[in-house]
């Protein structure tokens, strides 16, 4: 299998009833990095300190249009690429909130 090389720090992609994020984070190890998932939001965040003694930081937030099964969030990272996948909860629904005609 062909792994992913995103072409941008950071890209998102729909894969039927799933999103899925990849992210570039080469160097880091994965105690490293730290995802959270609040209120509709996706945060990546990375903090290590480089071989001459600078920081370097990652920092990245994306909202997404759908609801998300929280529970089953799932990440992966390899070969300096993380992966998480996103199920949608109700991929059949339109996102937001349908507002009637009077």
């Amino acid at each position: 299998m062909t792994r992913h090389r995103p072409e941008h720090a950071m890209e998102l992609y729909r894969d039927d009833d799933t999103y899925v994020v990849y992210v570039e984070l080469p160097g880091y190890d994965e105690s490293e990095i730290d995802i959270r998932w609040h209120d509709r939001r996706l945060t990546i965040s990375a903090e290590r300190t480089t071989d001459d003694d600078r920081r370097a930081v990652f920092h990245r937030s994306m909202g997404l249009p759908r609801e998300i099964h929280a529970d089953a969030i799932d990440a992966t990272y390899e070969e300096g690429v993380l992966e998480v996948t996103l199920p949608i909860a109700d991929p059949g629904s339109r996102p937001g909130q349908e507002i009637s005609l009077d």
